[in-house]
């Protein structure tokens, strides 16, 4: 299989597998918008779909699929952490002082988390380029 079709397959997929992650974190938190989430994720997905396009345009090796992987990983880490942190360190107190822990949280649970299945699925896909013994047909 092809570069743009490997990327269209797990561009689908991811997105498919965020939403269903994402109505699960919507439904454990309690009354929300499922959807708000979703118009998040699309275009995370596709600037992720469009790192890995431009990593397999410019020369598709199973080491470069790898490290655009990684990087794409600890990106999302540290903006979850980071997320997180400002989330404890804005907490006040009264009636809505964890507001902006509980929406640090949600967004670490509901945007960032899919978007991690996002670069796995992608990865999944491309980490054998054409040609190579394990590559798909």
């Amino acid at each position: 299989m092809r570069a743009p079709a490997r990327l269209a397959l797990g561009f689908v997929v991811s997105v498919a597998l965020g939403a269903l992650a994402q109505r699960g974190v919507v439904a454990a938190f309690g009354d929300g918008d499922a959807d708000t989430a979703l118009l998040i994720l699309v275009p995370l997905a596709a600037l992720i779909t469009a790192v890995f396009g431009v990593v397999a345009w410019r020369g598709w090796t199973a080491t470069r699929i790898g490290r655009t992987a990684a990087a794409l990983v600890a990106v999302l880490v540290v903006l979850g952490l980071g997320l997180t942190v400002a989330g404890f360190m804005l907490v006040q107190p009264g009636a809505l002082g964890h507001l902006p822990l509980a929406l640090a949280l949600f967004v670490d649970a509901a945007v960032l988390l899919p978007a991690l299945g996002a670069v796995l699925v992608q990865w999944l896909l491309l980490r054998h380029p054409p040609g190579s013994p394990a590559a798909p047909a």
